[in-house]
């Protein structure tokens, strides 16, 4: 099931002004995955279990791709509302520092199509 909340800004991250409730169900769907993946391990100091392990295992020298790979797959299943995972694509630009996630998943709601770059 989908979790509604607050629309985020797609540029910044932040809540939208005027506040609007997410109605989309897709839409809902797709910012819980974004704000998955924002999110660093150990960053909420109420569960320092949660977030993806960036400093531990993706921002360093040499980093291992399938297992970069395997955490984002990870994250991507763990949203409320995703099914399956049909399609993954990760690319790393190192000049802008920017990592560029494509993905195609199954949901409670249908396919869902995204692009997000962190």
């Amino acid at each position: 099931m989908a979790n509604f909340g607050f629309q985020l800004d797609a540029v910044t991250g932040d809540l939208s002004l005027p506040l609007k409730e997410v109605t989309d169900p897709l839409g809902s769907i797709a910012q819980a995955v974004r704000i998955r993946l924002q999110f660093f391990l150990g960053e909420w100091f109420l569960d320092l279990s949660v977030g993806v392990p960036y400093f531990e295992q993706i921002l360093i020298k040499n980093p291992d791709v399938r297992n970069v790979q395997g955490l984002i797959r990870k994250e991507i299943l763990a949203t409320p509302g995703v099914l399956s995972l049909l399609a993954l694509k990760l690319v790393y630009d190192s000049a802008g520092r920017e990592l560029t996630v494509t993905y195609t998943a199954n949901t409670d709601f249908g396919p869902l199509n995204r692009t997000e770059v962190f």
